[in-house]
């Protein structure tokens, strides 16, 4: 199977479409209801450019505008526990379910309420009704328990090359061995499994078993060290899962560490990657497992950035100069590969919406 043409990951024409039709909100997926567990809780959404505001009323989650209905001023910043939201331009006062409460010098209140549609699976809070049917239905995602987690970090980093390259980096196991020195320790290739559906992929990588016995970096000896010291030599059953539901968001489940990753396109050349760190809520606040956890996955990602903006710039070159010489995708461990180009093709071929 092989899908992939470079004027679908670099044409102007097919990034308009995409942010058109695919990125309108987000992806879908906005965080868990462990960031905003208590009654007051309020969590700005990074990814959302702020747009975007996660609230806990009476222990009932909702989904708000972070956006005055007044002169469109940003009303809330970060995250914290408060009683109203108060814009700060006018001093317009909504309540935390979004309906304006106070507007000085108007009566009745004008404008409509913040809220917007919010859809909660298992713990995982959703603007989508369409990615919650399809995580509902997906192998391994279905079953996680995303209550169990509790929120640790956010980071943004900017890549020099398409969205789309990071998701088809995401999928290829084919360069595990070969380039994760720390990575090919804690997982096992030759025992992978593909899961997917028509919006979704994931895939299972077997627990090496010998990965307490001396991992490939520093990073990992040390993630390989915090496991043990809570856990001692636990044969977990799986060394990852690796899920993507398209187009743009990621989840990484690893052993009592969970990663939740949304991409942006910025150009043809560019993108932003907001990654959001959990770990399972028993470990604490502050625990070393996660800390290991994060340490190693930086190992990782430097190591794939390498990898995407060697690609990105030699792809781009060729379809500057009119070039499709690309090769095809390894049967098993690029299976995924294929997938995705496939998708994507699938995408720019259908009509316009």
């Amino acid at each position: 199977m092989h899908d992939f043409l470079l004027r679908l990951y670099f044409g102007q024409d097919e990034l308009k479409k995409e942010r058109k039709e695919l990125f309108q909100n987000y992806g879908g997926f906005l965080g868990l209801f462990s960031q905003t567990a208590e009654d007051g809780d309020y969590y700005v959404i990074p990814h959302s450019n702020d747009s975007l505001i996660l609230t806990n009323s009476g222990g009932e989650p909702n989904l708000l505008w972070n956006v005055c209905r007044h002169r469109q001023a940003q009303l809330a910043y970060g995250s914290g526990n408060a009683k109203e939201i108060i814009c700060p331009v006018h001093k317009w006062i909504y309540d935390l379910k979004g309906e304006l409460t106070c507007a000085k010098g108007f009566e009745p209140t004008p404008c409509l309420p913040l809220t917007k549609p919010l859809f909660n699976f298992n713990g995982a809070l959703l603007s989508d009704e369409r990615l919650r049917e399809t995580m509902a239905k997906t192998p391994i995602i279905s079953s996680v328990n995303f209550d169990r987690y509790s929120f640790h970090s956010h980071e943004v980093v900017e890549y020099n090359c398409n969205w789309k390259e990071y998701m088809e980096v995401y999928m290829d196991n084919y360069h595990v061995g070969s380039f994760h020195p720390g990575l090919k320790t804690l997982v096992d290739c030759s025992k992978i499994e593909w899961h997917h559906g028509d919006d979704y992929i994931v895939q299972t990588l077997g627990f090496n078993k010998n990965f307490y016995r001396g991992p490939g970096s520093m990073q990992f000896r040390r993630y390989a060290e915090a496991i043990q010291e809570v856990h001692g030599r636990k044969q977990w059953e799986f060394g990852a899962v690796w899920a993507a539901f398209y187009p743009n968001v990621m989840i990484e489940i690893l052993q009592d560490c969970m990663m939740l990753a949304i991409l942006l396109p910025v150009s043809e050349t560019k993108m932003v990657m907001h990654s959001y760190v959990y770990h399972i809520k028993d470990l604490g606040k502050e625990n070393e497992i996660t800390a290991a956890y994060v340490a190693a996955m930086n190992e990782v990602e430097s190591e794939d950035l390498y990898i995407l903006e060697s690609i990105s710039k030699t792809r781009y070159e060729m379809f500057m100069t009119g070039q499709e010489d690309t090769g095809p995708c390894q049967d098993v461990e690029e299976f995924g590969v294929a997938l995705w180009q496939k998708y994507i093709r699938n995408f720019h071929e259908s009509k316009t919406q």
